[in-house]
């Protein structure tokens, strides 16, 4: 993230940017992190995974916006993989 944010800080100067962090460790790669532990193929568990998280990311999220005095408008999530 350090190397994207420094590239993107050059475009978009004054601006925060944080990635978070899946919950899970990730069984694949020992280091990683992840958010969901269900295949795709597996929907009404993986709906059932996405509502358990809901509430802590909304929580964080909340907490980043009061920290950093961001509004609610102002705020992009973006990811590349699973576990960010």
């Amino acid at each position: 993230m350090e190397i994207v944010g420094a590239l993107l800080g050059q475009i978009l100067p004054k601006t925060l940017f944080v990635a978070i962090e899946g919950p899970l460790a990730c069984k694949n790669i020992s280091l990683g992190k992840q958010w969901l532990k269900t295949s795709k193929n597996k929907k009404p568990q993986l709906l059932k995974e996405i509502k358990n998280l809901t509430l802590s990311l909304n929580q964080y999220l909340d907490h980043l916006l009061k920290t950093h005095h961001i509004s609610s408008e102002k705020i992009a999530l973006v990811g590349f993989s699973q576990g960010a």
